[in-house]
């Protein structure tokens, strides 16, 4: 996001909600915006990780 940071979230698909799993920088009110909107896309992004890895 162009801070210099860094988190990696767990998407628990295809049911969700995603978790953080590590954060490097990023304030809590970004890591609140950005699992919200992951979760909101949540279904897409399960169906392009499983075409991906053939699941």
């Amino acid at each position: 996001m162009g801070k210099g940071c860094e988190a990696v979230f767990r998407l628990n698909a295809p049911n969700g909600p995603s978790d953080l799993r590590e954060n490097f920088g990023f304030s809590e009110r970004d890591l609140s915006m950005i699992a919200a909107e992951l979760d909101q896309q949540l279904a897409e992004l399960y169906l392009h990780w499983s075409a991906i890895h053939g699941y």
